[in-house]
C-alpha cells in the first residue's frame, strides 16, 4: 500500500469513527453530515467523495458494529461448553449489553431498526451489511453443530430455527426493555431485570432435550 492510499484509508477510518461517535452520542437523525467533516477536520467535498450520501456512513456503522458484536458471539462459541451452555452465556451477553454501560449502543440498533424501515436501499448500500448479518448467523449456527456431537439441546424442533429463534427473540426484548422510556412504564410493571431473567430462564428451560 503506497502512501496515497495509506492516507486515503486513514481519512476512511477516522470519518467512521467521528460518525459512530456522533450517533452514539445524538442518534441517526439529528446527526448531519457538516458535523461529522467538522469533527473529522476534513471539507464536506471530501466527505462526499468517501460516502456520497449520509446513509452510506450509518450503514457502515451499524456494518462495524455488527461485526463487533459477531466477535463476542465467537469468543463465547470457541469457549470449550456444550451447546445448551452456549445459548446460556450469549443470552447473558444480551443481558449485559441493556446495563447503562451499553446504553448508547443499544440505543443505536433500535434507532438503525426505525431507520432502515423508513425507506429501501440500493443494493450497494445493503449488501456489506447483509453479509455481515449472515456471517453472525453462520457463527450461531455452530451452536448447532455442537448440539449434533453434545445433544445438550432438544431435537424434536429444526435446531437452526430453535437456536436463531430464541437468540433474535431475545435480543429484540432487550434491545426494547433498554430503549423504552421509563416515564411511560406503568409504577405496577414488574422490574426490568426481573422480565429479561425470568425469560431466559423460560428459553432455557424449552431448549433442554
Amino acid at each position: 500500500m503506497n502512501k496515497r492510499e495509506q492516507k486515503k484509508l486513514e481519512t476512511k477510518q477516522t470519518i467512521i469513527k467521528v460518525a459512530k461517535e456522533l450517533f452514539l452520542d445524538r442518534g441517526l437523525l439529528e446527526v448531519q453530515m457538516q458535523e461529522i467533516a467538522d469533527d473529522a477536520q476534513i471539507g464536506i467535498a471530501t466527505l462526499f467523495r468517501y460516502f456520497p450520501k449520509k446513509e452510506y456512513v450509518v450503514f457502515t456503522v451499524a456494518n462495524e458494529i455488527l461485526e463487533d458484536m459477531d466477535t463476542h458471539i465467537r469468543k463465547i462459541i470457541e469457549q470449550s461448553l456444550t451447546a445448551y451452555e452456549k445459548v446460556s452465556r450469549i443470552l447473558d451477553y444480551y443481558t449485559e449489553m441493556t446495563g447503562e454501560a451499553h446504553t448508547k449502543l443499544i440505543r443505536f440498533h433500535h434507532s438503525f431498526d426505525l431507520y432502515t424501515s423508513m425507506a429501501e436501499y440500493p443494493d450497494d448500500m445493503m449488501t456489506p451489511y447483509r453479509q455481515s448479518r449472515e456471517r453472525f448467523l453462520a457463527t450461531l449456527m455452530q451452536i448447532v453443530k455442537d448440539s449434533e456431537v453434545d445433544r445438550s439441546i432438544r431435537e424434536d424442533i429444526d435446531q437452526h430455527l430453535l437456536v436463531t429463534t430464541i437468540v433474535h427473540s431475545f435480543s429484540f426484548f432487550c434491545v426494547k426493555i433498554a430503549t423504552t422510556n421509563p416515564q411511560i412504564v406503568p409504577v405496577t410493571s414488574p422490574d426490568s431485570l426481573a422480565q429479561i431473567e425470568l425469560m431466559k430462564a423460560m428459553f432455557l428451560e424449552f431448549i433442554k432435550p
